[in-house]
């Protein structure tokens, strides 16, 4: 699913999409389309972000004691096989 920015979608990425949603509003408030939950052979990215040719492959953890360094290596594989910049948000960083 593609969202572009409009005050609609930021209300619906943020009611159904939670913290993802959250995080992913603010790219598209930013001027970002936003592709959620996209597949990769290594796992899923919590959402993909593009604009004028820059791509981002963004993976949310809602607890900072999730990221290690094995799901930062998992991450930089993911944005490598969707060719995108990796990059890593935690919850806490939203406070």
């Amino acid at each position: 699913m593609t969202w572009t920015w409009t005050a609609q979608s930021i209300k619906r990425l943020i009611s159904q999409e939670g913290v993802i949603g959250r995080v992913a509003a603010l790219y598209a408030a930013a001027g970002y389309s936003i592709d959620l939950n996209v597949e990769t052979p290594s796992g899923t990215v919590s959402f993909i972000a593009k604009k004028k040719g820059e791509k981002l492959a963004i993976d949310v953890y809602y607890n900072i004691k999730d990221v290690t360094e094995e799901n930062m290596k998992k991450l930089t594989e993911k944005a490598k096989q969707v060719d995108a910049k990796p990059v890593l948000v935690s919850r806490t960083n939203l406070l």
